[in-house]
Order: structure tokens, then C-alpha cells, then sequence
């Protein structure tokens, strides 16, 4: 088998496309396997000591290019925008494998730089709390124009138009 000296990784939850090239850029394999044995087939292939696996950059990036350079690979990921541009025929996970060699080999990429566990978790806990304040706010908008429909009007906090439901709720409760 040919000495790889870059690949290509088409992420996706359950299958990856894996495509390797050599020295010449000519293509060695490019296969789908399960994501469960990418590692092990990184693992065992010969390979140049500055082989690089470039990805394009998703939500799974992060983790797939920590583990790759466990391996000893050097790893880059490549903005989907940058990698669109050398599509070429229809979008499979061959051809999107094959464009994202092909954005890794040119000498002005961009690329997206490699997150630690701590950002990512940094990042989480913001995204998170954004969607539980993005959640309440919109549970209280619609509570208060289901309140409207009672004519209770409540301007301000939230805190205290859900004081006024509850006195609200206590007194109709004991009509």
C-alpha cells in the first residue's frame, strides 16, 4: 500500500468518509466506515511523519482532531465555506471528502483553530444558559398574553406579574 500523506475526513454521526492520499496527491482509498473504527484504521496505516488529516469544521470537529493527534497525525479543520467553493459534481460524502483535500492542499486556507475541553465546555455552559433565558422569556410572553385574554395587563419583571398570577389564581380560586 502507498504512503498517505493527507486525509480527508467527511464527519457525520454514524458513517465517516475516510479518504487518504499520498505524496502525489493520488488517491489511496476513500472509503465510508463507521465512525466506531476510524481510529483503529488511522491507527494502522503507513503514513508520512507530517501526514495531516483535515476536516471540515462542525460540531464534531473538535473532538475527531484531538483524537487524530493522539495518533500523531497533524490535524486542521477547514471552515465549510472555504471547502464549498471545491465541490465538484453532486454533494456525497465521497465528493465532500474530496473537496476538503483539495481545500487542505492549497497554501492560503483558512482554518478554524482546535478548541481544548475547557472551551468547549465554556461554550456549553453559555449556550446553554442562553437557551433556558431564551426559553423562560418566551414562556412568560406567552403567558402574559394568555393573561391578556383575562384582562389582566402586567407591565415589567417577570417576577412580578407571576406574584400578581398567583394572587390572581388564589382569589378566582375561592369564588
Amino acid at each position: 500500500m502507498a504512503i498517505v500523506n493527507r486525509i480527508a475526513l467527511d464527519l457525520a454521526k454514524d458513517f465517516i468518509q475516510v479518504l487518504a492520499l499520498d505524496e502525489n496527491e493520488q488517491e489511496v482509498f476513500n472509503k465510508k466506515l463507521r465512525s466506531n473504527k476510524v481510529l483503529a484504521k488511522l491507527a494502522t496505516l503507513s503514513r508520512t511523519d507530517d501526514c495531516e488529516v483535515a476536516v471540515e469544521s462542525c460540531g464534531m470537529s473538535h473532538y475527531w482532531r484531538r483524537e487524530c493527534e493522539k495518533l500523531g497525525y497533524q490535524t486542521v479543520a477547514l471552515p465549510p465555506r472555504f471547502v464549498k467553493a471545491y465541490l465538484q459534481g453532486e454533494k456525497n460524502d465521497a465528493n465532500d471528502a474530496r473537496a476538503i483535500a483539495e481545500a487542505a492542499s492549497r497554501p492560503n486556507r483558512q482554518t478554524v483553530r482546535l478548541k481544548s475541553i475547557e472551551q468547549q465546555d465554556l461554550a456549553l455552559m453559555v449556550n446553554q444558559r442562553e437557551g433556558f433565558v431564551q426559553t423562560r422569556t418566551q414562556f412568560s410572553n406567552r403567558l402574559r398574553g394568555q393573561l391578556a385574554e383575562y384582562g389582566l395587563f402586567y407591565r415589567g419583571r417577570s417576577k412580578q406579574y407571576y406574584r400578581e398570577c398567583r394572587r390572581y389564581w388564589k382569589t378566582t380560586a375561592m369564588r
